[in-house]
């Protein structure tokens, strides 16, 4: 993306799933559009920061990285959470924080979509209401 300079998802798209797709046939075809659309949003905030001068570096670098799950990768329930991979949905217990369970027992509304991040050997789930 940063050498053909597209920094648009559907032009994003059209040069990158394939690639994607060879290189990585067994996972789900979100998995693969989430990745391209938060390597757009990267690189069009990167091209703003630069026009401003305030980027550090000449080409854009990955520091932190966690993974964007729309409503069709995952699924939240009471034992934990199903993510969807290349061999079906896998479930993982989780351990919810109380105030998790404050905004959930009052009502409030998970959205659809969701991260994930894995520090060391625990997975994190960030949810948004």
């Amino acid at each position: 993306m940063w050498n053909n300079n597209v920094a648009s998802w559907t032009k994003a798209k059209k040069l990158l799933y394939r690639k994607f797709r060879e290189r990585c046939p067994d996972i789900p075809t979100h998995y693969i559009h989430e990745a391209i659309r938060d390597a757009s949003q990267r690189l069009k905030s990167f091209k703003k920061l630069k026009k401003k001068g305030l980027a550090k570096t000449d080409k854009p670098a990955v520091r932190r990285w966690s993974v964007g799950c729309d409503n069709q990768l995952w699924k939240l329930t009471l034992e934990g959470v199903r993510i969807a991979a290349h061999k079906g949905r896998v479930n993982i217990p989780l351990q919810f924080h109380k105030l998790f369970w404050r905004y959930y027992n009052n009502g409030w509304m998970l959205r659809s979509s969701a991260r994930w991040k894995l520090i060391g050997d625990k997975l994190f789930l960030y949810v948004v209401f």
